[in-house]
């Protein structure tokens, strides 16, 4: 009997964005554009009846404005947010109360009852229709954050989108940044197609990347980076195309940087002596004692401590002023 033929595993489709929300992220980043360009950006040179329906839509929705210039009866389209309505106002001043915090509707619903109002207090229809208007034009959006499921079901947290959030606070912890923080800049491509920079704490990279142990431990409060040379070395690794087999190809201004960023013997030596068999506790490390904990042992470290139990790099240290 003959076997029967394997089906090959069906790709994942990439995910697709919205033609709505593609043709406002488009709009919000360059002002205006005629329905050539449009067509061009969203790739719909095609499809220009689908594209002119959507566009038709986004103006009944008064999310975009239509106008045809003379002479030559060129049309342009541009992007112009419709001003929220008094429930949409109270919504969105709630929400961004605190870039930091989820709200459910419960917590939106009581705090907006507490609000003084010129008649009655907003209704549940009313709250729900200017948070689903504020999701569509992009000023909220539904968190995952604190989410749990509830004797109804899931729960909605809603909160402003880390691209809305003001340019003095950080697009990762959402806490405004301090005078003495390391800010570095994450660079994105939005729903556009635009290269678009978003600043964030230097000490934010740990929690960034879901590491396959947590690093965050053992990394500068200052600049964020491992501790280590040894393992920031091995992060930097340049390889010929990618192949972990392959060559390493020495970059010499990571090099650099690493000499000056780990300058005194102690934190350039340490990391480096071979400590698999160092125990600091034979049975413990060996045997799991009584709680049976396996423990490997990793790099030997220096670094310059700060008040609050906070380390540091030896340059980070002088950087802030901070004796070793």
């Amino acid at each position: 009997m003959a076997k029967p033929k394997e089906e090959a595993p069906a790709k994942e489709e990439k995910k697709k964005v919205r033609l709505d929300s593609q043709i406002l992220a488009i709009l919000k980043a360059r002002e205006e554009l005629t329905f050539a360009q449009i067509s061009e950006y969203t790739d719909m040179k095609e499809k220009a009846s689908n594209l002119s329906y959507h566009l038709k839509q986004l103006q009944e929705k008064g999310l975009i404005e239509k106008e045809v210039r003379r002479p030559l009866r060129r049309t342009f389209y541009k992007y112009t947010a419709p001003a929220p309505d008094l429930v949409e106002a109270e919504v969105f001043k709630i929400i961004e109360s605190d870039f930091t915090k989820s709200f459910t509707f419960d917590e939106i619903s009581v705090t907006i009852g507490r609000m003084p109002h010129s008649s009655d207090a907003p209704t549940s229809e009313e709250i729900t229709h200017a948070l689903e208007s504020l999701m569509e034009t992009g000023r909220i959006e539904e968190s995952a954050v604190g989410m749990h499921t509830g004797p109804d079901g899931d729960i909605e947290h809603y909160q402003i989108p880390f691209w809305n959030l003001p340019e003095d606070v950080c697009k990762h912890c959402r806490n405004e940044f301090k005078s003495d923080d390391m800010i570095i800049s994450q660079a994105f491509t939005d729903e556009g197609g635009m290269m678009i920079e978003l600043p964030i704490h230097a000490t934010c990279l740990p929690h960034m990347q879901p590491y396959p142990r947590d690093e965050r431990r053992i990394c500068c409060d200052y600049c964020g980076l491992n501790l280590s040379p040894k393992q920031l070395e091995y992060d930097l690794e340049e390889r010929k195309h990618g192949d972990w087999g392959s060559d390493i190809l020495p970059n010499k201004l990571i090099e650099s940087g690493l000499a000056e960023l780990f300058d005194t013997p102690y934190s350039k030596i340490l990391p480096y002596i071979k400590n698999e068999t160092f125990r600091i506790d034979q049975i413990s490390q060996d045997y799991g004692g009584a709680a049976k904990q396996q423990w490997q042992a990793n790099d030997l470290m220096y670094y310059v401590k700060g008040e609050n139990g906070k380390k540091y790099h030896p340059y980070c240290a002088r950087k802030l002023g901070i004796k070793e």
